[in-house]
C-alpha cells in the first residue's frame, strides 16, 4: 500500500523502482531453458525427430540443415567392418583381432600385402587370431590366409606346423583353385614341406584324372604356381611334370579366349 501512494504521489525513487522492476524480471527469465529444450539431442536436427503435430515446417523457406547432398563426403576408416588396417600406424587403436572369423582374416591380411603393410604387431596379432581358428577354418579361407603368411614371408613355427597338420586334414576336400593357392603359398622354400608338397602334388593329379570341370583360369593358374616351385628335388619334379602334362591336355579342351591378356 506504501510503495503504491508513493507512486500515485509521484515519488521519483518509487518510478525509478517501478521502471526497473520489468528489467530484473527480463533476466531472471534469461537462463532459463523450457523442459523440451534441455538436452542436446532434442535441438540436434540429426538426432531428433520432428513431432508433426508441434514443430513448424514451413514449405516455402529453405532448410540447409536438411541438404544432405550439400554436405561433405566423409568416408569412414574401416574395412570390412573394422578399423582399417592401414591406418593403424596414424590412428592406433585396438583392431579387435579377437572378433574376427577366418573369412575377415584371410581378406584383412590379403589387403596387407596389397598395401605394403608390414607392421609387426598386425601380423603377430594375425597370426595369434589366425590359430585359435585354425580348427574352425575350411577351405578356401584355410588356403589364403596359408598363402599371406607365406607371401609375407612371416614365419611362426607355431603357425607354420598347425596349418600344415589342418592342410593335411582338409585336403581330402580341397578343389582345383583351392590346390593352386596352396601351390602358390608353397612358393616361399620356409614354407614347403616335401611330404605335404607331395600330397598336394599327387591330389592335384588326381583332380585332373577323374574331374572335368574346371575352368580355364584355375587350370592356367596351377601352371603359375607350379612354375613357382622351382628348383625341386627328383622325386618331386616327376610329380610336378605329371601334374603338368595333365594341365596342358585338360588347357587343350578348353576355350583359352576365357583367359586375360596376362594368363593367355
Amino acid at each position: 500500500m506504501a510503495s503504491s501512494a508513493a507512486l500515485a504521489l509521484g515519488d521519483p525513487c518509487a518510478r525509478g523502482l517501478g521502471r526497473a522492476a520489468p528489467r530484473l524480471r527480463d533476466l531472471q527469465r534469461r537462463w532459463y531453458t523450457p523442459p523440451s529444450r534441455r538436452t542436446w539431442s532434442k535441438q540436434h536436427y540429426r538426432i531428433r525427430s520432428p513431432r508433426p503435430m508441434v514443430d513448424r515446417f514451413d514449405l516455402k523457406s529453405e532448410h540447409f540443415e536438411k541438404e544432405w547432398w550439400r554436405e561433405r563426403r566423409v568416408a569412414p576408416a574401416t574395412f570390412f567392418g573394422f578399423p582399417d588396417v592401414t591406418k593403424h600406424g596414424l590412428r592406433g587403436g585396438s583392431l579387435y583381432v579377437e572378433q574376427m572369423d577366418s573369412v575377415t582374416l584371410a581378406v584383412l591380411a590379403d589387403k596387407c600385402l596389397k598395401e605394403k603393410v608390414w607392421d609387426p604387431d598386425i601380423w603377430t596379432k594375425f597370426a595369434w587370431r589366425a590359430q585359435q581358428l585354425v580348427s574352425r577354418t575350411h577351405e578356401p579361407d584355410l588356403c589364403y590366409i596359408f598363402r599371406a603368411f607365406a607371401r609375407a614371408d612371416w614365419f611362426d613355427q607355431n603357425l607354420l606346423t598347425t596349418y600344415l597338420g589342418r592342410l593335411h586334414r582338409r585336403l581330402h576336400a580341397f578343389q582345383l583353385p583351392d590346390v593352386a593357392v596352396l601351390l602358390e603359398a608353397f612358393a616361399n622354400p620356409k614354407f614347403r614341406q616335401g611330404a605335404y608338397l607331395q600330397r598336394a602334388l599327387t591330389h592335384l593329379s588326381l583332380l585332373l584324372q577323374h574331374r572335368d570341370d574346371a575352368k580355364a583360369e584355375d587350370l592356367a593358374r596351377a601352371c603359375a604356381a607350379l612354375g613357382s616351385l622351382r628348383p625341386l628335388p627328383p622325386e618331386l619334379s616327376r610329380e610336378a611334370e605329371g601334374a603338368l602334362e595333365l594341365l596342358a591336355e585338360a588347357l587343350l579342351l578348353r576355350e583359352l579366349s576365357e583367359l586375360g591378356p596376362g594368363r593367355a
